[in-house]
Formats: structure tokens, sequence, C-alpha cells
């Protein structure tokens, strides 16, 4: 792997993996220990631990990882390495602290049961910096010691570093020390506001902004030596200039499954979750999904909230959520949206404003019963010949969707009043394939009035009304109308997750604009965002996506 293109990284991501926590205690003390906890000194039963490991290979997983707490503790460690490889994972890890590895017996009794991969945590080029952070006097000298027995045992080694105020001026050495040792991957964590890095929180965390030069430094650095380096959880907007570093959004996956009990109490069950306080949100990678979690709950329990459901295919044959008046149907064919219209009809309902998202023209006996039913009718079409003919329709608005199939064809004259959205994509892959920058895009628009859905206002400043509304799929409500973990953390990471610039702080519109989303900024830069400063029409802002 090259380290940096961006598709070839999703790919790696994308593996299917098995993560087996083995314990619940460590011979380390860090500091900044998210999980300090829930560190009660369980070894988990092994039964249930070859069970957990046999499932996941039934379940397709290629890679089985360790974790813990510290899994090398767990004594019998070996034999479940060993039936990792007797059960047919094709690649064994552990993520540990690595200080039993320094036992020579132990190192290579572990890489002849099957182990493959160890990730070393790391969090210093010198004894004094990683041992004052562990908490433990001499752990960085058997660290490293274990480090050198399983490489010259053949085992695969990297290191992750968890960012912090004592470590961050120093991850160039860090990345130059181990990379002498012949370390040649490296992933660095953000701190987690939780445990004793919540505790330790006054001289352990650091502002983002603040950051941001020592950690493109050490990108810098490890693209100059050809290192492979991941992030995790670091706050994107301090990664503009080295996109093609920012996490792939789909593990927010993980975070959502590790917090689920609590998430799943919350949203659906009505706890309170405890750590919802805006100064710990503050430093969590998960507070924007936790905002639109809780933004959408209340939009759903308030009829005089705007928020737009959004029907995929498979989810046609659903009901209508008790109080939507706001739909959206993405349809492969013709006969999707009349199978919707007659659903529409026989529910009795009145819709306030019905968007059929599809990529044909509609037929007119179509659009006539559709608006019987919806006090405003939008179609939304990437495709060129529908774009052509609902230009040419009175009494429904079109909404075009950036993408470059609709705006290849540069002999498509708009409109005044025309809507324009982006393009949603399942991965950033398929961006890249389909998507076009939608600055770009617009500057073939022209000079007219025009709409822009969830756009920032700044991609085409002179002539265009930005609104942002809440959009959430079907699919993410049960029938109860409760929320589907999974899905809603899908339908977040294409259709939520939105970031901007930490130059955006001074624009005009900071504080009702939500950014691009994710991938977008991957693919286009940071450089999509171009704060508006000084004098500016403050009507130009519209939350409601209804035409006045």
């Amino acid at each position: 792997m090259s380290g940096t293109d961006p598709i070839e990284r999703e790919s790696a991501i994308r593996e299917k993996r098995h993560w087996v926590r083995l314990t619940r205690c460590c011979n380390n003390r860090c500091v900044f220990c998210h999980d300090s906890e829930v560190q009660d000194g369980v070894l988990r039963d092994t039964t249930e631990l070859e069970a957990e490991i046999r499932a996941g290979r039934t379940q397709g997983a290629e890679r089985l990882i360790l974790s813990g707490g510290e899994p090398t503790l767990h004594p019998r460690f070996v034999d479940l390495v060993r039936l990792g490889r007797k059960v047919g994972y094709s690649w064994i890890q552990v993520v540990s602290n690595g200080r039993r590895f320094s036992y020579p017996q132990f190192a290579s009794s572990v890489r002849e049961a099957g182990l493959d991969e160890a990730t070393f945590s790391m969090h210093g080029h010198e004894a004094r910096l990683h041992d004052e952070l562990v908490a433990v006097s001499g752990a960085f000298d058997q660290s490293i010691r274990g480090m050198e027995l399983l490489q010259q045992a053949g085992c695969v080694v990297n290191v992750d570093i968890v960012l912090n105020s004592k470590n961050i001026s120093h991850l160039v050495d860090i990345l130059s020390y181990f990379s002498s040792r012949h370390v040649r991957e490296f992933d660095l964590l953000w701190l987690v506001p939780f445990g004793r890095a919540w505790k330790n929180r006054d001289w352990l965390f650091v502002e983002p902004a603040l950051s941001a030069a020592w950690i493109k430094k050490g990108i810098r650095y490890a693209k100059r030596k050809g290192l492979v380096v991941w992030t995790n959880r670091l706050p994107p907007e301090i990664l503009e200039g080295a996109e093609e570093f920012i996490q792939d959004p789909h593990k927010i996956h993980d975070e959502v499954n590790g917090r689920r009990a609590e998430l799943d109490a919350w949203l659906n069950r009505g706890r309170r979750l405890r750590c919802r306080e805006p100064e710990r949100c503050r430093h969590c990678f998960l507070a924007q999904f936790c905002d639109f979690a809780e933004a959408v709950k209340n939009d759903l329990g308030d009829s005089r909230s705007f928020i737009q459901i959004v029907f995929e295919p498979a989810d046609l044959g659903r009901s209508l959520p008790r109080r939507a008046s706001h739909v959206r149907v993405r349809c492969r064919k013709m006969s999707d949206a009349v199978r919707f219209v007659e659903r529409l009809k026989e529910q009795k309902k009145k819709l306030s404003c019905l968007v059929f998202e599809i990529d044909e023209s509609p037929s007119e006996r179509l659009i006539e019963r559709a608006k019987s039913l919806s006090r405003e009718l939008v179609v939304a079409t990437s495709g060129p010949k529908a774009i052509r003919k609902l230009l040419s329709l009175h009494g429904v608005a079109l909404e075009v969707i950036i993408h470059r199939r609709s705006v290849d064809s540069r002999n498509l004259r708009f409109i005044s009043g025309t809507r324009f959205s982006l393009a949603s994509f399942e991965s950033y892959s398929q961006l890249s394939r389909e998507g076009i920058d939608p600055a770009q895009a617009m500057r073939r628009v022209g000079n007219m009035p025009i709409y822009l859905d969830n756009i920032p206002i700044c991609i085409s400043p002179d002539h265009a009304f930005s609104r942002f509304y809440r959009v959430i799929g079907r699919n993410c409500l049960t029938e109860k109308n409760s929320f589907d973990l999974d899905e809603l953390a899908g339908w977040f990471v294409r259709e939520g997750y939105r970031v901007r610039s930490i130059r955006c702080k001074t624009c005009r519109f900071a504080e009702t604009c939500r950014g691009f989303p994710i991938d977008y900024i991957r693919r286009f830069g940071f450089s999509l965002c171009r704060p508006i400063e000084g004098s500016f029409d403050n009507e130009r802002i519209d939350p409601y996506p209804c035409h006045p």
C-alpha cells in the first residue's frame, strides 16, 4: 500500500475484522486510559472467548484482533492465538503494550502459535517520556525488547501513539525513532474524554487548532520516509492540507458499537447519557453523531420542526412516521414512484412537500396524482434528459443533484429558482468515480437566483440562497419510531457527517452553516470552504426548503 492513496486505504479499512477483548486488566497505568473505569481485573472466561473467536470466523471475518486491557495477561493467550489459526483466520493481530513479549520464550511461543502482527502502544521516543505517560518505570525498555524479539521471529510490528500535550511536540522524534527500528506503520490516536484521560484533562488535552502544526509536520516527515500513517478520532479540521489522512468516516460504526448499550438506552428508552455535557462533548469524536441523533429525535417529536424523511426503494412498503409532512422518495424506476403515491392515497395522508428522486422523466399522470397529495411537488434528478423535460414543466420544482453526469451536459440552461443538492455516495471510491467538485459545478450554472439545499453558500455566493435542514432515512426508524442504531450510524456517515474548516469561524454564516459532507472534504479538500466576511444579505440563509 502506498500509504496516502485514499482508495487503497479505504479497501484496507473495509477488510472484515473480528475484535475479541480478552481482559479487563492491564500492567500499565496510562494517564490517558479512557477505559480505566471498566478495568476491574477480570480475565475473561476461556470458553466464552473460544466461542467468540469461532463466531467471528463463521461471520466471515478474515482478521482476528485480540485486545484488552492488556490481552497478553490472559493465561491462555497463546492457546487463543493458536485457536484463531486453527479455525481459519488468515491474519491474527494483537494490540498490546508489548511488555510480556520481552520474555523470549513467550515471544517465540506466540509467534509459533500463529501471531502475524503486533500493534505496540508506544507514546514516546525515550524512556523518560513513555514511562511518565504509562506510569510504570522501566516499561519503555521492556516494550522495546519485546518489539525486537517479535521482529526477529518474523512478526509484523506497528505502533499506536496517543497524542497529548506531553508528546505532541515530539511526534517527529517518535516516528523517527521507531522507523529506525524498522516500524513502517503508525496510528495517531486522539484522546477520548473518559476514564483517566478525563480526570487528567486539565494538563493532558491539547486544543485541536494548536496541535495542527505538530501533526502536519509529523505527516510530512512520514510521507518523506515512506511510512504509512493512519489517524484515529482526530478532528478532521486540523488536517487541512493533509485531507487524505482524515479517518474513513465508516469507523463511526466501531465507535457506536463500543457504546451501543448506553446510546440505545438514551435514544430509545429515555435514560440520561451520563457523558452528555458541553465540556466533555467538545473533546469527543462521537459528539457530532450524538448531536445529530438528538436533533433528529427532537424534530420527530415536534410537529413545528422541519425534517425530511427519506424512503429508499426497500422502504416503499413501510408506513409514514406519524408527524411526517416532508418526504423524499428515492426511486430506481418510475414504478417505485407510482407505488409510493398509491400507498400515500391509502393512508389518506396530505404532505407539505413531496420529493421524487429519480433519473428518468416522470409522466404527467404521475405528476398530477402526486400534486393532489402534496402542497409542493419536487423532482430531484441528475439525469440530463430528465432535467431538460422538467425545466419546461409548470407546477413542479426541479432539484438538480450535483453529479458528474448532471454537469457534463454543457448545453443545459437552468432557470431562476432551480434547486441544487449534493449527490450522496456509499463510499469515497464511488464519490471519486461519480462525484464532481461542487464549486466547479456551480460555475457552469450561470448568473441567476438559485437555491442550495444543504450546501454552504460559499460555493456560489453571488446569486444563491442557501438553506439547511435535517434529513433522516425511514430505515433508521422502526415501526414504533425507535432508532435502529446500525442504520442510524450508516445514515449519519453518508448524509449527516459534515465538517468545516477552522477558517470558517470568521464567516458571517458560521452559526447556520453545517459545512460539507466529510467525504467531499476528503476528496476535494477544505479549499471548498471559503468564509464570507464583511457585509452580506442576511436573507440569503433560509432554514426551510419550501419555496417562499
